[in-house]
């Protein structure tokens, strides 16, 4: 299986997840509402997976969102 390992700042990771959220329906009002409400932590782990899981079509999904139990 081919892997990627991003390493970004937070505004970029909200887009990512709007992106993955919000498909084809991502706007500038939804990344605002994004980049108020989410909280990012420093070295925090997000994992997105991309297949089908519902209907016929691929789509990214979000699977763990600044995730830092790594951290101890």
């Amino acid at each position: 299986k081919d892997r990627l390992c991003v390493v970004s700042h937070g505004a970029f990771m909200r887009i990512l997840f709007c992106s993955a959220v919000y498909g084809a329906e991502f706007s500038g009002q939804a990344y605002q509402r994004a980049l108020n409400a989410m909280r990012i932590s420093n070295t925090g782990i997000t994992y997105f997976r991309y297949g089908i899981f519902k209907g016929d079509k691929p789509q990214w999904v979000v699977m763990s969102w600044n995730d830092s139990a790594h951290l101890g």
